[in-house]
């Protein structure tokens, strides 16, 4: 089923009834879903897996992880992640050394889905092995109850902990023996992952219904528009909201998290990824009524010291600063009761017998969206659409995805001037 409703039209005040409207007969969609995909563990749960030197594993454990599993699920966006522990290691170490093994049992695994009868229901289809930090096996399942595909992505994992209830907290012990295996950061991050589903499932309701609408701007606004970038993982963006949520942050935008999983702290899950097209797509989205109450009011509040006998110009100016933004500003006060105004340029606040602390309101006025015609040194020509607020380093981000063309690489020129990466386009006369 198709959503009209589009977040960017979305005023601030509606956005709860978006979330809701953009997960049609969800509860009866995942008992569809995890009636097949039980199908799935009960078949992962009967196999045995003979490796070398006579090593026979079986799988003690599957459990659903990930979006599917910690219940932040979105409806159009259908993947459900099994992770299968197995048998036959007693240690990081003894696992890590039989590293193979996990690509043996996968490549076993293949065979045995594909010939499966007890499968066939579920018409399993594009199976293939992936190979990474972590090797997994993802396809795809569909019955006649489903209206769509749904893909399921099968990770082996060593069996680290006995308890999966929602408190439970391993003993430093074990995390000392995961720094002694000296492997691959994120190897082991399989083995902890009732941990890592627990840490976003028992969080508050409203928090995951932040996490459901994040989901979607990422998957509609980033990843639908940058396919090819190398872009952070749903879980990387899972524990900066929660951390959003829960503390805020001053840092500015352009920064490189350090964002240690709370299941297994030897390991960022930020490092290595496309951060940058994020923050380009997050600012884009700021400038949305999705962000703004009833297209004036902006929704994120911060503090801003000034002095009010300061003019209200050189408040703007303070906050186009911290913004890093030069678009038109409008700034308003309203005391309990009385109406709306609009404070002048020339006027202080103190003129508006405002000494302490108080609300003020800024609407900020973005110009739309223009087209900037790109010659590259070969004569081709490609039109990107862009903001005049925007910098050169977020034109750059644009035809670093289109092009495949390393930002740090490029050199963009505008009427014989080199432009810098902090410059805005405006500020360039673009």
């Amino acid at each position: 089923m198709a959503v009209s409703l589009e977040l960017f039209d979305t005023p601030a005040s509606r956005l709860n009834s978006f979330v809701a409207q953009c997960q049609p007969n969800i509860q009866e969609w995942k008992e569809d879903v995890v009636k097949a995909v039980r199908s799935v563990e009960k078949f992962l749960k009967e196999q045995h897996f003979q490796g070398d030197h006579g090593l026979d594993q079986k799988a003690l454990k599957v459990i659903q992880v990930g979006s599917f599993g910690n219940g932040t699920v979105l409806r159009n966006h259908a993947e459900v992640e099994l992770v299968m522990f197995l048998s036959g290691f007693s240690s990081f170490q003894e696992e890590a050394s039989n590293h193979n093994h996990h690509k043996h049992v996968l490549s076993m695994l293949c065979e045995k889905l594909t010939d499966c009868p007890d499968l066939l229901h579920l018409q399993p289809q594009n199976l293939r092995l992936v190979h990474g930090v972590t090797s997994a096996v993802p396809f795809t399942i569909q019955t006649w109850e489903m209206e769509q595909q749904v893909t399921v992505t099968i990770v082996p994992a060593y069996r680290v902990l006995r308890s999966s209830v929602p408190n439970f907290q391993p003993s430093p012990e074990g995390y000392s023996r995961l720094i002694k295996a000296r492997h691959t950061l994120g190897h082991f991050s399989p083995s902890f992952s009732e941990l890592q589903r627990n840490f976003v499932k028992y969080k508050p309701t409203k928090l995951k219904s932040l996490l459901r609408l994040v989901k979607h701007w990422y998957l509609e606004y980033v990843k639908a528009k940058c396919p090819r970038a190398e872009l952070p993982p749903m879980y990387a963006l899972e524990l900066l909201t929660i951390y959003a949520w829960e503390t805020g942050t001053e840092e500015k935008e352009r920064f490189r998290p350090i964002i240690l999983d709370p299941a297994d702290p030897t390991y960022n899950v930020a490092t290595g990824y496309r951060w940058a097209i994020v923050a380009q797509r997050a600012r884009h989205c700021l400038k949305q009524s999705c962000c703004y109450d009833n297209n004036e009011t902006c929704i994120p509040n911060w503090k801003l010291k000034v002095n009010p006998y300061e003019s209200i110009q050189k408040l703007k100016e303070k906050i186009q600063c911290k913004l890093e933004s030069s678009a038109p500003q409008r700034l308003s006060f309203q005391e309990p009761g009385g109406e709306r105004q609009v404070l002048g340029n020339i006027s202080s606040l103190a003129d508006y017998s405002i000494f302490s602390d108080a609300h003020i309101s800024l609407l900020q006025i973005v110009s739309p969206e223009m087209q900037v015609f790109l010659k590259n040194p070969s004569g081709g020509s490609h039109a990107y659409a862009i903001y005049s607020s925007s910098l050169v380093l977020d034109l750059k981000c644009q035809i670093e995805v289109r092009e495949g063309l390393l930002r740090k690489k490029q050199q963009l020129e505008f009427q014989s001037q080199v432009l810098q990466d902090e410059w805005s386009l405006r500020f360039c006369g673009v």
